[in-house]
């Protein structure tokens, strides 16, 4: 087993990141949530964690202590991202090995209101579903949560619908909107890019 690559290991550190963004909530309290510091601050709270961890570990030899250190600084960087937005790195996050990698709020960054909604890259979803069946959570026009199961694997759709598939993904108009066949309605359904909750692999299709 490679560590680096276990799930159980990678929800731990997120799990110790969170743990650390709760403290710091609780620290800085509400008058600070609603005037944030400023990225240039935020980097220059790491930066003197950083240099703090680099002594513990060179002058000190105490890993314990500069793992600690990370963790604040995971949690500013976390933080930081929460104020100002969090760009998203492009790749493929329909992960069979880590199911609910992005079911976990500290993955959703885009906030409205008191709701957290996960960034997606547009291009990227498309081509996921292409090789992939996902399980979609969402948010209607209506307000209300759906979950769909879809795809735009061309095996799954009616040969009818098969010509369709580059036309529908690639539509041009609102790219907010994407188009995907649903697999429990048989049928083409849209919903809004900025409006996700989770995308999650699906077996058994």
């Amino acid at each position: 087993m490679n560590k680096f690559n276990d799930a159980d290991y990678r929800m731990e550190a997120f799990h110790a990141i969170n743990t650390e963004r709760d403290y710091q909530d609780y620290r800085w309290g509400e008058k600070d949530a609603l005037n944030p510091p400023s990225v240039a601050t935020f980097l220059a709270y790491i930066q003197n964690y950083v240099t703090e961890g680099i002594h513990q570990v060179t002058k000190q030899d105490n890993d314990a202590h500069a793992l600690d250190t990370i963790r604040k600084i995971a949690a500013l960087g976390v933080a930081c991202m929460e104020y100002h937005g969090a760009p998203v790195r492009p790749y493929t996050y329909l992960r069979p090995e880590i199911p609910e990698f992005y079911s976990f709020n500290h993955r959703r960054n885009i906030k409205r209101g008191n709701t957290m909604y996960l960034a997606v890259d547009r291009a990227q979803l498309i081509s996921d579903l292409k090789q992939n069946v996902a399980e979609i959570q969402f948010e209607k026009v209506d307000g209300s949560k759906r979950t769909m199961i879809c795809t735009l694997q061309s095996r799954y759709l009616p040969e009818k619908d098969r010509k369709q598939i580059n036309e529908v993904a690639n539509r041009e108009g609102n790219a907010d909107i994407v188009t995907v066949w649903d697999l429990q309605a048989n049928d083409w359904r849209s919903f809004r890019l900025d409006w996700i909750y989770s995308v999650q692999s699906k077996d058994g299709y």
